[in-house]
């Protein structure tokens, strides 16, 4: 058994890619892990809260009073302190579980929480790896910026300030985030990044905040095939069609609901998440929270419709394939590393009619639809599993602790190591 003690830490424990990564690598490894949360849902002896101080209830009142007013804004967010003035570091040199880290793992640090100068204090005592799940740690502050390239020219805006976890604050400080960013990357030295997509680790090199001392070391998704796997029970005549409604700028739900009843072919809907107000017949499910539900979901339809227009590497699109689901999912981000036309089929990102296009190819051959289905199932046991994400993830904390004493200045100037081979 490890003597390895790792804290993730992450802005929730349920909802969300990120959450869901955290929670497989506590329960999944192992080593010994906690997971150190802003908003804790579950009852879980792993699972801690971070404590709040004065300030932090303050916020929280007015952060009611402003729901109960029909605002759903932080008070944080809208004076754009969510990676301010929330003393994070002192907060987490009280915890035992912080004390005796080995490794800190992060995850989303994003949602008014975690102080962004705490990386360099942390830093002092401790290897940090930080997984990325979305662009935040190479931006202004937005988790995407879409088509918007301006965070590898060094300016910090993009017309995406309204979305999470930006919010429209009134005062918009992103040109100064940016900033900071690029100037605490190039103190750190033991951080590690974890760009979990191909796309997204040659995003951060593009990136301004870049520099050639940083650490990338990519693991990519895994999902638990003992949970997500091909039940073989598709012996229906009529294709049935899969889809996640939910109120998200990054989903791009609207590509669907907009062609929905222009589609010739017959098929059953069923629909997780907001109710469709359209004519067809529909199969509806509120949010799922059991995974093992969502596993039977995926086993009673043939095809997923997964129409993002921002996505780094969704374990939606993972899990559906491990149930021998055909996944209908636009060329964003990380997704055309997980799919392509022999086990899926791919769009055009934004684009209703390619998307209208390949749903009618799907209905028209259902046979052949499920065999891509099967196609998909085993790229996931093969390529994507949550076995082989720990295990690489097991590997990057003992290689990270053998080099821990090493003197980095030494390492930097020294004639005997070249720091750019060590990093590769």
């Amino acid at each position: 058994m490890s003597s390895l003690k790792i804290l993730h830490i992450n802005t929730l424990d349920s909802q969300g890619g990120a959450s869901q990564v955290a929670m497989d690598l506590i329960h999944n490894m192992e080593e010994e892990s906690h997971l150190l949360v802003m908003i804790k849902s579950a009852q879980n002896e792993r699972v801690l809260k971070l404590k709040r101080n004065f300030l932090d209830l303050v916020f929280a009142v007015f952060d009611k009073i402003s729901w109960k007013l029909g605002k759903r804004k932080s008070l944080r967010a809208f004076l754009s302190l969510d990676n301010s003035f929330n003393f994070t570091y002192q907060k987490l040199k009280k915890l035992k579980q912080y004390r005796e880290a080995d490794i800190i793992h992060l995850h989303n640090i994003h949602g008014g929480y975690f102080d962004f100068k705490a990386l360099l204090l942390v830093a002092k005592e401790k290897q940090i790896v930080w997984t990325l799940h979305d662009m935040w740690a190479i931006t202004g502050g937005e988790a995407y910026t879409f088509e918007n390239e301006n965070y590898k020219k060094g300016v910090g805006y993009t017309p995406y300030i309204r979305y999470y976890p930006l919010l429209n604050p009134v005062i918009d400080r992103r040109q100064h985030f940016l900033e900071k960013k690029k100037k605490i990357y190039s103190q750190l030295r033991n951080l590690t990044f974890v760009p979990v997509s191909k796309w997204l680790e040659k995003c951060f090199r593009e990136a301004y905040v870049y520099n050639p001392f940083i650490h990338l070391h990519r693991i990519e998704n895994g999902i638990d095939i003992s949970i997500f796997t091909n039940q073989q029970l598709r012996t229906w005549k009529k294709p049935r069609i899969l889809f996640f409604n939910f109120d998200n700028p990054f989903k791009g739900s609207y590509l669907f609901t907009n062609i929905l009843e222009q589609i010739g072919s017959e098929f059953d809907l069923y629909i997780v998440g907001d109710k469709l107000n359209t004519g067809t017949t529909q199969v509806h499910f509120q949010y799922i929270h059991s995974r093992q539900m969502l596993s039977d979901v995926y086993n009673h339809t043939d095809i997923l419709i997964f129409p993002s227009l921002a996505e780094n590497f969704p374990l939606t699109v993972l899990e559906a394939m491990a149930c021998g689901v055909c996944v209908i999912g636009s060329d964003t981000g990380g997704i055309p590393e997980i799919l392509d036309n022999t086990c899926g089929y791919l769009f055009k990102n934004n684009s209703q009619e390619d998307l209208k296009s390949k749903i009618t190819d799907a209905l028209l051959s259902i046979e052949n639809t499920r065999k891509k289905g099967e196609l998909a199932e085993k790229r996931v046991q093969q390529q994507f599993t949550l076995k082989k994400n720990c295990r690489e993830y097991s590997t990057l904390y003992r290689d990270l602790l053998k080099y821990e004493n090493w003197n980095f200045d030494e390492r930097e100037t020294g004639k005997s190591i070249n720091v750019a081979d060590f990093f590769e």
